[in-house]
């Protein structure tokens, strides 16, 4: 498992897509599909805008942290932040009635 410290910026979406791809490609024992490195950015890219939208992570100076582990079984992603901005709001999955929708799909694709 391997990891990095990102700042709550927007710029932080793109690095947390390419730490991941660059951790799975990285790894000699393993080929992995393009499809599955192309997933895998989609959802690190989800995670890693819904900590700077929803929670703390997103202030200023704060950050958030990807881990990445890849082994015989798959690739695991975590995106690890600071505690949400509101308290009584709980993330949930919502079935896009538009596929093509900008927001609102992010747990659903994860």
């Amino acid at each position: 498992m391997t990891s990095i410290a990102l700042p709550g910026t927007p710029d932080s979406v793109a690095a947390a897509r390419r730490f991941v791809v660059e951790v799975v490609r990285s790894c000699p024992w393993i080929t992995t599909a393009a499809d599955v490195l192309d997933r895998a950015a989609l959802i690190v890219s989800e995670l890693a805008t819904n900590a700077l939208r929803h929670t703390r992570s997103g202030d200023p100076g704060n950050s958030f942290t990807v881990r990445v582990d890849v082994n015989e079984h798959g690739v695991r992603i975590e995106v690890h932040t600071l505690p949400p901005r509101q308290w009584d709001s709980v993330p949930h999955v919502v079935t896009p009635d538009d596929p093509s929708r900008e927001h609102g799909r992010g747990l659903y694709l994860v």
